[in-house]
């Protein structure tokens, strides 16, 4: 079970900071850099479901017990999660520092047109402390480490599910 937590928690761990990194370069705007994060982040979650493909194929006689599924889906999306949260606390202390001050104008420009004149200053005061509160070092990493790890959990229960199988239940392949 630790080649395969490794192996695919490293491989998901570097596709996440590669996807984000392109994803930061490439695209300008907030609202399709916030999908593509999103997409990226499925995407590189996806090493849970050939993690655990590759432990119960390779590693494990072709079983796979749904409990040692959850595990070591949740052991793979550890890594990616740590490295997205680490990955992002550098990207907006050293190479983006004023990503805050701009997201935040984006949040308000966006609530400006969206929300009727009596509520807009009662709402911007409200999204300025939400970022003042983000922007502190802990809160960002933990912010995007729980983003990360909460759409992996959903994609180790379904992993799991759909990679279980039984000993009796091994086919046997060709030769």
């Amino acid at each position: 079970m630790k080649k395969a937590f490794l192996r695919y928690g490293l491989l998901s761990g570097a596709f996440i900071v590669v996807l984000f990194t392109l994803d930061m370069s490439v695209l300008g705007s907030f609202g399709v850099s916030e999908v593509a994060g999103y997409i990226s982040i499925v995407l590189s979650l996806c090493f849970v479901y050939f993690g655990l493909r590759y432990f119960r194929d390779k590693q494990n006689n072709g079983v796979l017990t749904f409990g040692q599924g959850i595990k070591l889906g949740l052991l793979i999306t550890l890594i990616p999660s740590t490295c997205f949260g680490a990955f992002d606390l550098v990207y907006v202390r050293f190479f983006n520092p004023d990503f805050y001050d701009k997201y935040t104008e984006s949040q308000i420009a966006r609530l400006k047109a969206t929300v009727p004149a009596a509520e807009f200053e009662t709402k911007a005061a409200a999204m300025r402390e939400q970022m003042k509160f983000w922007s502190q070092p802990w809160a960002d990493f933990l912010l995007m480490f729980l983003t990360v790890a909460a759409i992996g959990v959903i994609i180790t229960v379904l992993s799991a599910f759909i990679l279980k199988r039984k000993a009796a239940e091994k086919t046997v392949q060709p030769a």
